[in-house]
């Protein structure tokens, strides 16, 4: 495979699986300015998983920093999504007692609707 198959075919892929990683692991103001970088580098923000989640939907369940789920939103991640049980981010975001009484819940929630 040339390079510039590469690119144009497994870059998008890695970039947008990055995101993932870097969403459901990093739990660090540090964490925000990565995403903005695989964002900007064309991370699929709408990108979903067999489950039918989104980044959003993972964020929202799994990330530590509130600041992440501001930062999905304001990228244009779609708050009204729901995964394959019917479920949004906002859904997600229950089982996460980091969110709890933030800012960035309540967008989520205002998001959702």
């Amino acid at each position: 495979m040339t390079y510039r198959a590469w690119h144009t075919t497994l870059a998008p892929i890695l970039i947008t699986f990055s995101l993932r990683v870097v969403i459901v692991q990093w739990r660090t103001l540090l964490g925000s300015e990565v995403i903005t970088t695989l964002l900007e580098a064309g991370a699929d923000i709408s990108a979903v998983d067999k489950e039918g989640k989104t980044e959003l939907m993972w964020a929202s369940w799994r990330n530590q920093n509130p600041e992440v789920i501001t930062l999905l939103l304001n990228a244009g991640a779609d708050g009204k999504a729901k995964d394959r049980q019917g479920k949004t981010a906002f859904d997600c975001a229950q089982d996460n007692k980091m969110l709890i009484g933030t800012d960035a819940l309540k967008k989520l929630e205002e998001a959702s609707k």
